[in-house]
């Protein structure tokens, strides 16, 4: 056997490492937020903790991969969302409805070329929520900024007789019933047995037109005394 074809099986070998390695951390992600254990993820993935480093340099470096993962096609399709959204408004404001739809869309059906990315981020986030690390937030914070700041700035255009605290405590209302409602939706959830099975869990499309509909009214509500 020639020698680059060692090379070829070990360069694939190590790609499949990684993948396991980023892979594993996801799940563990979901399940604990941001406060990875790097010891417990190698076990699980059946890798060394040398691996971690030669993959992604650090802990650190592994966390902003899985994020960069998903993270990074949310934002893009939230982003090309609000584009559109802007582009079909013309001189006027981004509707409330687009808006709230470029929110949710890219979570609910995820980006095209990763599907699961939307439910994986809500659910790292969600369980970074409940257990916090100064990591954890500086790293969410990286990765939400940017897109945040381009929503509330469509939702200040949208509704200028708000004043900027308003906004910023509806946008939180917003993200935070998203964040609750979609880590909920699956079969036998919370969510699903106190319906009875009267409301389809799995009909996306059902989910997205319910929330736009709701989130949509709290953020026209009158301003408050």
């Amino acid at each position: 056997m020639s020698a680059s074809t060692f090379r070829n099986r070990d360069s694939a070998r190590s790609l499949e490492t990684r993948e396991r390695i980023l892979s594993t951390t996801e799940n563990f992600l979901v399940q604990n937020g941001l406060d990875l254990s790097i010891r417990a993820v190698t076990e699980e993935a059946g890798a060394n903790v040398a691996a971690v480093n030669y993959h992604f340099g650090s802990k650190e470096g592994l966390l902003r991969a899985v994020l960069e993962g998903v993270a990074g096609p949310l934002n893009q399709a939230r982003a090309e969302a609000l584009e559109r959204a802007k582009a079909k408004a013309g001189v006027n404001p981004i509707p409330i409805e687009d808006i709230v739809e470029a929110v949710l869309h890219p979570y609910i059906f995820g980006p095209e070329g990763r599907e699961n990315a939307g439910m994986i981020f809500l659910r790292i986030a969600l369980a970074n929520r409940v257990r916090p690390t100064d990591l954890g937030r500086a790293l969410i914070r990286e990765y939400l900024e940017p897109i945040a700041q381009q929503l509330l700035h469509a939702l200040r255009e949208a509704l200028p007789d708000l004043s900027d605290a308003e906004i910023h405590w509806r946008y939180h209302f917003m993200i935070s019933s998203v964040l609750a409602t979609l880590a909920d939706m699956e079969v036998g959830g919370r969510f699903h047995t106190l319906s009875r099975g009267e409301c389809d869990v799995t009909d996306k499309a059902e989910i997205l037109r319910q929330l736009v509909r709701f989130l949509s009214a709290g953020l026209r509500a009158p301003r408050g005394p």
